[in-house]
This record gives C-alpha cells, sequence and structure tokens, in this order.
C-alpha cells in the first residue's frame, strides 16, 4: 500500500484525500531551466533571432522572461518559432551538410 504525505498537516496516509487536497493530483506545470535552454537554443542558435527579436517574441505572448511563461504561453512561442526558417548558420554546421553535399555533387 502507498502512502502519502499530505503538504498541509504533513501527515503521512494511504487515503486519496486529506486536509482537502487530493494527494493524487498531478503536480502543478511550471517552466523549468531546461524548458528554457531548448527555448534558447531554437530561438537563438537554430532560428538566429537576436536578443531583441527574443524579447519581442517573449512579449508577443504575454511575457518578459521565458521563466514565467506558462504551459498555453509555451505552446505559443513554439509554434511561432517553429513556423521562422532556419538560420543559414545552422543550415550550414548541419553534421549532415557535408553528406548532403557529397550526394548532391555525385548524383
Amino acid at each position: 500500500m502507498i502512502k502519502h504525505t499530505c503538504p498541509r498537516c504533513a501527515q503521512l496516509t494511504a487515503e486519496r484525500w486529506c486536509c482537502g487536497i487530493d494527494l493524487l493530483a498531478r503536480k502543478r506545470w511550471r517552466m523549468t531551466h531546461d524548458r528554457v535552454r531548448m527555448i534558447h537554443v531554437l530561438a537563438r542558435a537554430r532560428k538566429g533571432l537576436t536578443d531583441e527579436e527574443y524579447r519581442l517574441r517573449l512579449a508577443a505572448v504575454g511575457v518578459s522572461t521565458s521563466l514565467k511563461l506558462g504551459r498555453d504561453q509555451l505552446h505559443q512561442l513554439l509554434v511561432g518559432l517553429r513556423a521562422l526558417p532556419d538560420s543559414p548558420r545552422w543550415i550550414a554546421g548541419s553534421r549532415h551538410a557535408g553528406r548532403r553535399g557529397r550526394l548532391a555533387k555525385a548524383g
């Protein structure tokens, strides 16, 4: 039998509810540093946005910093970023660029 600790009264219980709290409910969603890192790689490295362009994209979804993004705002930001074309520097630095170049010349 799995027991859970109530965050309000700190009592260990096997019940689903304690102090009016659902102990089996999922954790509240929050922006993590790994998610921020993923956004920065996408926006700055892959899409080639400047800091000013990146800040404008954040402001368009209603936040001033990526740590304040909610789940829906993150989704809106990612949809907008993925719609942008990749930076030429990203394409040239691709690990498969050399292979594609050799195949194109051979054909």
